[in-house]
């Protein structure tokens, strides 16, 4: 039972297809955000510049849009391809149910795609 404890995550996360991934403006730069929560990012990049620990000023850019900041964005964990920051505000849960249907509604749409693809193959 601990170990269920330990692995059950406090923030709700969405994984992104990449042709509705939003991008995020941090400092002077952008990146692809590849999942999103409430309290963190991970982002798709190559040659990151900023250190583990680094404070930064952050920006999401939806797809409607919509721009949110980023409150005390930090660095938390990077890697060769990806990077997480975690922050203290900027992405509600209304805003993360929003996104939720718009990855779904894409899903059905592209499912749906596929199906007609193969039901007009000639036979």
């Amino acid at each position: 039972m601990a170990s269920e404890d330990k692995n059950r995550r406090h923030y709700f996360r969405l994984e992104y297809p990449q042709f509705l991934r939003p991008t995020i403006e941090v400092n002077d730069g952008y990146c692809e955000v590849v999942e999103i929560s409430e309290a963190g990012v991970r982002l798709r990049t190559s040659g990151w510049p900023h250190p583990l620990g680094a404070e930064l000023i952050a920006r999401i850019h939806f797809n409607d849009g919509s721009v949110h900041n980023l409150e005390n964005a930090e660095v938390l964990r990077l890697d060769e391809h990806e990077v997480v920051l975690s922050f203290t505000g900027g992405v509600s849960m209304k805003r993360m149910a929003l996104e939720q249907r718009k990855i779904v509604r894409a899903s059905i749409l592209d499912g749906n795609q596929e199906m007609l693809a193969l039901l007009r193959r000639p036979k």
